[in-house]
């Protein structure tokens, strides 16, 4: 089972609803090898689902970030950038 199925299968036995933003932001960020700032996950985002709002993002990063499968880390441009956190079980 690789990264993407190991999450959404916690996510569920959580009972956490798996909607549509939350699969492809999940699913974005596995991909992705490099930290990505909200504006660059926004962008991505709304190629897939173009009516996806800044406010919804933010309150998915909220939710990845609360479950501990992203982490926000923040640079010297104090922006922060959003990552799969490798900790995470």
């Amino acid at each position: 089972m690789n990264q993407y199925d190991t999450i959404v299968e916690k996510l569920k036995r959580q009972g956490h609803r798996l909607t549509a933003v939350r699969l492809a932001l999940l699913k974005m960020m596995v991909a992705t090898e490099r930290p990505q700032t909200a504006a660059q996950l926004l962008e991505q985002l709304r190629r897939k689902l173009p009516r996806v709002h800044k406010t919804t993002l933010y309150r998915e990063l909220d939710f990845f970030s609360g479950e501990g499968i992203f982490r926000g880390v923040t640079f010297e441009d104090a922006v922060v950038r959003y990552e799969i956190n490798k900790e995470h079980h």
